[in-house]
């Protein structure tokens, strides 16, 4: 998913729900990796952009160095990086 599909899921979010909805939190669901396969849910964070790397211990096979300060970009850097990403 882009940024862009997301503003157009928000559009059709407040189309079907009204603006009532913009006020909602907003959380990602993952499975715990339990017997029972629990969805867990994480609430969304401030957006940043961070550059990702290749990782095998990860379904999507990419991860992030999260207490990395030199992996966030400033304005003028994300735009020409194939590797930066949307983390919330």
């Amino acid at each position: 998913m882009t940024l862009e599909d997301l503003k157009f899921q928000i559009e059709d979010l407040v189309r079907t729900y009204g603006e009532a909805i913009l006020q909602k939190p907003v959380f990602a669901s993952c499975d715990y990796g339990d017997y029972g396969h629990t969805q867990q849910l994480i609430r969304l964070e401030t957006p940043r952009v961070v550059e990702s790397h290749e990782s095998a211990y990860s379904v999507s096979r990419l991860a992030i160095n999260e207490n990395d300060d030199e992996n966030e970009f400033d304005d003028s850097e994300y735009a020409n990086n194939p590797n930066a990403v949307v983390v919330f």
